[in-house]
């Protein structure tokens, strides 16, 4: 079987990101079976400076960005078992507080799931 995203030389030369779509709270991915396993990846970023809502996006998608590109470094396409936290630091002063978030998940490779043919 072919990989789902081009040769694996082509992503081992190239490693961008997962993208977002294969990334899944579910220990599986439907219609497709995880053929490789390179172990936990985890990010943690932090916002300040901004207004609440602002700072939790932010914090929250850098994070799944950094997620994205440590798993791509090790091959995958995919990350599964995502676990995410938030938490929050007063500053003090003039500095406010800021928002962080924590995502941890395993990076795996997928490919279509090939029912058996009669």
């Amino acid at each position: 079987m072919a990989p789902m995203f081009g040769s694996r030389r082509q992503q081992q030369e190239e490693p961008e990101s997962v993208s977002r779509e294969f990334v899944t709270t579910l220990h599986e991915y439907p219609g497709y079976r995880i053929v490789e396993c390179f172990g936990i990846v985890a990010a943690v970023d932090t916002s300040a400076g901004k207004g609440a809502g602002e700072k939790g996006r932010g914090s929250l998608n850098a994070a799944f960005g950094d997620l994205c590109e440590a798993a791509a470094k090790r091959g995958a396409n995919a990350i599964i078992a995502v676990q995410f936290a938030n938490f929050g630091a007063s500053l003090g002063g003039m500095m406010g507080d800021a928002v962080g978030t924590s995502v941890i998940g395993t990076a795996v490779r997928l490919v279509r799931h090939e029912p058996a043919q009669e």
